[in-house]
């Protein structure tokens, strides 16, 4: 029979990452390779799903740019996992995936203001000041539950910077600049949200975390219960960084807010108390 290990994962707000150890070995040879296909199918479903829940706003489904932005998040993740697996380094793997996002604004010839990189225009530092009170508090309030978990000054500022800077360029960046254009020309007061859903979408799915095996009867819908409990907390999380790139037109509001939710979650989980009733 297999057996079932909860534990808890430290970056998410979402409360539980749920593990089911053991079981076939043909199901373990199978499951070692889940994240290579699970990932980069998980960004088309989440470009192509969330295209179809803007349409009743949009009236448009801009094929090319679609796939392009579903190919590029497949691309970085399976750039993520590949750097993963040969140096087992995040700063390493963070540091690819943003070269592959300079490659793709070159290749695609993405003007700097449609990635966001430039300053943010006036009067938007209020949204900012907002979401990185926000993202604190959010953080905070989501390590509530958890084992304690020590940090160090690397890991500090690896969760300050890199995820931050890459996945902000990924999401807010590079696959936002795409769907801007792919929807551009579209009237509709709604029209600019799309690529803010579409990307916060894709961004809840990418943190969802794959399961190892198969879990024993009566825990499937658990499991559902938890992923889509990340899946969503992770989406609203992207939602509110997407709506402050839409506002402030700059990635640097989303950077800060990003950073500042890991830093301040790492520092919490430091602190906090260890359950007694787990």
């Amino acid at each position: 029979m297999p057996r079932l290990l909860v534990s808890i994962n430290s970056e998410a707000f979402a409360p539980m990452q749920i593990y089911f150890a053991a079981g076939p070995r043909s199901l373990k040879s199978l499951t070692a390779m889940v994240p290579a296909f699970w990932y980069p199918l998980l960004a088309f479903i989440g470009v192509y799903g969330g295209a179809l829940l803007c349409f009743p706003l949009t009236r448009r489904m801009p094929g090319r740019w679609l796939l392009a932005a579903a190919l590029y998040l497949a691309i970085d993740a399976e750039v993520l996992i590949g750097s993963m697996r040969i140096v087992h380094l995040n700063w390493l793997a963070k540091t690819v995936s943003v070269l592959l996002a300079l490659a793709t604004i070159k290749a695609f010839r993405l003007s700097r203001a449609e990635v966001g990189l430039k300053l943010p225009k006036r009067g938007s530092w209020g949204w900012i000041s907002a979401a990185l009170a926000l993202a604190v508090i959010w953080s905070f309030t989501g390590v509530l539950g958890m084992y304690p978990r020590p940090f160090t000054l690397q890991s500090l500022s690896y969760q300050a910077f890199m995820p931050g800077i890459a996945e902000e360029l990924a999401y807010r960046g590079v696959a936002y600049a795409m769907l801007l254009r792919g929807f551009e020309g579209v009237r509709s007061r709604m029209t600019p949200l799309a690529p803010v859903l579409i990307t916060s979408f894709c961004f809840g799915l990418a943190h969802l975390e794959s399961p190892i095996g198969l879990p024993p009867p009566g825990w499937l819908l658990l499991m559902v219960y938890f992923g889509a409990l990340q899946v969503g907390t992770k989406s609203l999380f992207g939602a509110m960084l997407g709506i402050l790139r839409w506002r402030s037109g700059s990635l640097l509001g989303p950077f800060l807010a990003h950073g500042a939710y890991n830093v301040a979650g790492t520092v919490a989980l430091a602190r906090v108390k260890t359950p007694r009733n787990l």
